[in-house]
């Protein structure tokens, strides 16, 4: 009885030496903690391998599978990150961040029909949210088919949270709905949309020239000359580049502003000297000036003939100033 009490005794005391050294052993929460923390303190290898701790220890836990697919997203690993959003998104049905962030890196890595259902899940969680809309709006532009963007895109653009990054993109969408449509109305209507949006997103990035010429770009559609001559002069300022001083040389010739389009043009080839647009925009210029003048002024026009043909010899595929050149060269020898 003595030695089986003993042996009773031994049994119960390895139990709870077990016991004890289970309840000492991390466990996947512990590691997936142990990952946030190390994310939060910059050290990403030690944060992925925490957390791939935690998968291994808790397969189940959405949190750590969530918490490394954004940073492989951080670290540009789409492909991983989307493998963990998808994990995430499977365990936790009804959270709109796995849903979206999947969404995202499908359309990242150009898998769209991918990215339009995932953003679908997520709006069916989030329905006004901004981001899931804009962006399921601009997959279904990727995919040619601009007329189902419209309703996303009519979410976003009543939304509050619209801005910088977010709203330049639905004004592509819409420029891009206004390309579709037939009927000039139509057309300005979404027009008019595109420069609300890309205005809210100069407002985030006002040194980005990219947003300057795409709303200067919607008025030049629209033949609002003035509207875009003022946003591509502001551009000049705050974001000056080739292209804007190009496009701004455009808008003074079509208000009949020769000095100032020749102005423009000159100082986009400053900034680009070989910018085959400027120089066209330049040799227009000059032979417009030649032709106004009875007779018209020989040195002006060779001047347009040089222009052009210095931008046949960086571009020789321009069949329109091929033809300009064959006109007036005749006429302007020297």
């Amino acid at each position: 009885m003595k030695k089986r009490a003993i042996v009773i005794a031994g049994a119960a005391i390895a139990l709870a030496s077990g016991l004890a050294g289970c309840a000492n052993q991390p466990s996947g929460l512990d590691y997936y903690l142990t990952g946030r923390l190390d994310a939060q303190q910059g050290h990403m290898n030690a944060a992925i391998a925490e957390l791939s701790r935690a998968i291994v220890r808790q397969p189940h836990l959405a949190l750590a599978y969530a918490a490394r697919g954004n940073l492989y997203k951080k670290r540009g690993d789409f492909h991983a990150a989307a493998k963990d959003y998808a994990a995430a998104a499977r365990l936790e049905p009804f959270d709109f961040h796995s849903h979206y962030e999947l969404g995202l890196m499908f359309q990242y890595l150009h898998k769209l029909a991918s990215a339009i259902n995932a953003y679908q899940q997520a709006l069916e969680i989030r329905p006004m949210s901004p981001h899931a809309n804009v962006n399921l709006a601009l997959a279904y532009v990727q995919t040619g088919k601009p007329f189902k963007a419209i309703m996303y895109a009519q979410r976003a653009r009543h939304n509050r949270r619209l801005h910088g990054r977010l709203a330049a993109d639905l004004g592509i969408v819409y420029d891009q709905v206004a390309n579709s449509v037939k009927g000039s109305r139509q057309q300005a209507r979404y027009r008019n949309h595109a420069i609300d949006a890309f205005k809210i997103g100069i407002e985030g990035k006002p040194h980005s020239d990219r947003l300057y010429l795409n709303l200067a770009a919607e008025y030049m559609h629209l033949k609002q000359w003035n509207a875009a001559r003022q946003v591509l002069g502001t551009a000049g300022h705050l974001a000056p580049s080739a292209a804007v001083f190009t496009r701004l040389g455009l808008c003074c010739y079509m208000r009949h502003h020769l000095q100032a389009a020749a102005k423009a043009y000159k100082t986009a080839l400053r900034l680009s000297p070989k910018n085959s647009a400027a120089l066209n925009g330049l040799g227009v210029v000059r032979m417009t000036e030649s032709l106004q003048q009875s007779p018209p002024d020989v040195m002006l026009a060779r001047a347009a003939l040089k222009s052009w043909r210095m931008s046949l010899r960086i571009n020789p595929h321009q069949p329109v100033i091929q033809r300009l050149v064959r006109k007036y060269a005749g006429k302007h020898k020297g």
